[in-house]
C-alpha cells in the first residue's frame, strides 16, 4: 500500500487551491449521482478508462488534491463514501494527466460482517486513504 500523505504546505497558489476545492466538490456530487443512477459495472468501466500522456505531478500537487477531496467531502449534503471520494480524486488526477490506481478491497468486520473499502493511490502515495488492512480484490 502507498504511503500516507502528510498535511503540508504546498507551492500551489491560493487560486489553484480554491479551484481544486471547487472541482473536488463538483466531482464528488457527480460521482455520487453516477453511483446512484448507473449500474455498478458501468461505473467500473468509467473508472477503468485510462488517459494517454501520463505526467509526473508537480511538487505539492498530490497533497493538495487529497486535501481538496477531504475538505469538499465535509461540505456535501450526502455521505461522501470512500468510493465517491476515490472516484472524484481519480477524475481530478486524470484531468491533469496524472496516473493513479483505484483499489477495491475487503477487511473482516465485526460480527461476521465484511467491510468493503475503496481507495486511490498515485505515485505510491495514498490520495484517499486505506483506513485499515484490506485484502485487495480488484484494482484498476
Amino acid at each position: 500500500m502507498g504511503e500516507k500523505l502528510k498535511v503540508q504546505n504546498t507551492s500551489l497558489s491560493k487560486g489553484t487551491e480554491t479551484w481544486l476545492l471547487f472541482q473536488a466538490f463538483v466531482l464528488l456530487c457527480m460521482a455520487r449521482l453516477i453511483l446512484w443512477v448507473l449500474p455498478f459495472r458501468w461505473c467500473l468501466r468509467l473508472c477503468a478508462q485510462t488517459r494517454q500522456g501520463e505526467r509526473t505531478p508537480g511538487h505539492g500537487e498530490l497533497p493538495a488534491i487529497s486535501r481538496a477531496i477531504r475538505r469538499a467531502s465535509r461540505k456535501t449534503i450526502f455521505n461522501s463514501t470512500c468510493l465517491v471520494k476515490a472516484l472524484a480524486a481519480r477524475w481530478i488526477l486524470r484531468s491533469r494527466g496524472i496516473e493513479s490506481t483505484l483499489f477495491f478491497g475487503v477487511a473482516p468486520g465485526t460480527s461476521q460482517k465484511i467491510a468493503a473499502h475503496a481507495w486511490l493511490e498515485s505515485h505510491k502515495l495514498e490520495i484517499t486513504p486505506c483506513l485499515k488492512e484490506h485484502h485487495v480484490l480488484f484494482k484498476c
